[in-house]
């Protein structure tokens, strides 16, 4: 929610029918459950999962959903891994 634009979310609230589409706290859990219970996503990691499904890569057309390229860059990931293991031994 951090990214919607206050004006919105003021015609949503103000409004009978929304602005953005909501979910339900069931449907935001469903993802969480599902990897939680389903066989199927047994060993699944490193991916990027929403509304039950693999998430597509970001892009300007798609606003709602996604996942930023630089959160798959496994190199950047090991860099950020190798400065905190670093930072955490300085304290």
């Amino acid at each position: 929610m951090r990214h919607v634009d206050p004006a919105i979310l003021a015609r949503n609230a103000d409004s009978g029918s929304p602005a953005l589409p909501w979910k339900t706290a069931e449907q935001g859990a469903a993802t969480f459950v599902l990897f939680a219970v389903s066989p199927h996503t047994q060993g699944v990691t490193g991916q990027y999962f929403e509304d039950c499904q693999e998430a597509e890569l970001l892009h300007p057309d798609n606003l709602h959903g996604g996942v930023a390229d630089y959160a798959l860059d496994g190199a950047g990931a090991a860099r950020l891994w190798a400065l905190s293991m670093k930072a955490a031994t300085r304290s």
